[in-house]
């Protein structure tokens, strides 16, 4: 508990921390007159004597209080006060077929003051605010829309004014308030993977309507293979983006589409390319897979001359021309695509390929190399076509011969 003293013109005089007992000394003072107001966490604010403030103390009950007369040398004012416990908040959480759900996490919130509970097993909770006022009250379940109170579908219970449309609910001194029930939808979820991942643990994901709003996101945490889960999306039609934790990491959007190297928000991405993605109350829908792209890297892609299809597995070395600096080498992902990093170098490079898949590699672009690679040593960078990190670049489009056999076996 917390006592404070105001003096007769309402200004603050000083204060004192209550001991588990609820005893304290609030002083010396200076001869006055003063008022004394009492409150704590969960407890009612009470001005001595009784004038208890129904939601917020304010001048007329400031007028209201008994005051307290401070004179020189007298002996300490002894004053005892008597204050009440703030009312609880209670309600039920269920889904729309009526069914409890358990675990959802209830959050108050007025400003400041904040507490929070999980639904037991009937779906019921209780929790008591710290103070009386207006609270925005807020359900959160993983497989369920989130909703504030009352009926108002909502993401951030940050405060009432980040749900737009929920009711706050009044809580005054003395009086119980009405019950603040929940019946969440159930949420949709989509799941993916990240290949090529990231040298950072964590990522977000986010909905995104047409015109780059984010409607949902999820800092998200990939398994060893990269598959990653964001629930708690609601029903309707949405672009995904990928944004990796760290500043060397691009933006991108689903399916396949490169932010460009100084985006840094969606907004600066180009929406018109995304893939829409229709989500309903309930569904699962797999697929939506990103690939780690950096900053500082150059993009490109490696196919089948014949057919088209994306050849994973194809090593890709980067020459400085001139001599020097040797990039460390990357290998295609599962939809034949790379991203060489010069890690802030600058200067030309040559691009080259080495595979054991069976195919001839190649020097970018388009210079076959007869025998082996440039790695082994068998095929010369002569001709290279010079290729620079600075700046939004096009995609390398790379596309290999399968090498013909020559013979089936050692005895042909």
């Amino acid at each position: 508990f917390y006592v404070y003293a105001y003096n007769a013109a309402g200004t603050y005089a000083g204060s004192a921390s209550l001991g588990s007992g609820g005893v304290g000394v609030l002083g010396p003072l200076p001869a006055g007159t003063y008022r004394v107001r009492a409150e704590g966490d969960g407890f009612v604010s009470e001005y001595y004597q009784d004038v208890v403030c129904a939601t917020t103390c304010g001048p007329a009950e400031f007028q209201a209080a008994t005051p307290i007369t401070i004179t020189n040398d007298a002996p300490p004012v002894q004053i005892a006060m008597d204050i009440a416990r703030v009312p609880e908040i209670t309600g039920v959480v269920t889904d729309t077929s009526g069914a409890p759900i358990e675990n959802a996490y209830i959050s108050i919130s007025m400003g400041g003051s904040r507490a929070n509970t999980y639904t037991g097993s009937d779906g019921s909770y209780r929790v008591r605010p710290p103070k009386t006022g207006a609270y925005l009250i807020h359900a959160r379940s993983l497989a369920h829309i989130d909703e504030a109170y009352d009926n108002t579908p909502c993401n951030d219970p940050s405060y009432v004014g980040s749900c737009p449309g929920a009711t706050p609910l009044i809580v005054s001194a003395g009086i119980v308030p009405p019950p603040a029930n929940f019946q969440l939808a159930p949420s949709a979820t989509i799941r993916g993977r990240v290949s090529r991942p990231a040298p950072y643990y964590y990522f977000q994901v986010s909905a995104l309507t047409s015109t780059h709003e984010v409607v949902e996101a999820g800092v998200l945490s990939q398994q060893a293979d990269g598959t990653y889960q964001l629930a708690d999306l609601p029903a309707g039609q949405f672009r995904f983006g990928y944004s990796p934790q760290g500043s060397d990491g691009r933006l991108q959007l689903f399916q396949n589409i490169d932010c460009g190297m100084q985006a840094s928000t969606f907004a600066q991405c180009p929406m018109t390319g995304a893939t829409s993605v229709t989500l309903s109350s309930g569904s699962v829908t797999e697929g939506i897979d990103f690939s780690y792209r950096s900053r500082t890297g150059r993009l490109g892609r490696v196919t089948d001359e014949t057919t088209g299809l994306p050849l994973a597995g194809i090593i890709i070395d980067a020459y400085l021309i001139g001599g020097g600096q040797i990039l460390p080498p990357v290998i295609t992902d599962s939809n034949g695509r790379f991203d060489v990093s010069s890690f802030g170098g600058t200067g030309q490079y040559a691009i080259a390929t080495d595979n054991y898949l069976g195919y001839l590699n190649e020097v970018y672009n388009n210079i076959e190399c007869a025998v082996g690679s440039v790695y082994l040593g068998t095929c010369s960078l002569t001709g290279a076509t010079p290729v620079s990190f600075s700046g939004d670049q096009t995609e390398l489009l790379i596309a290999l011969r399968r090498q013909e056999m020559v013979f089936r076996s050692g005895f042909d």
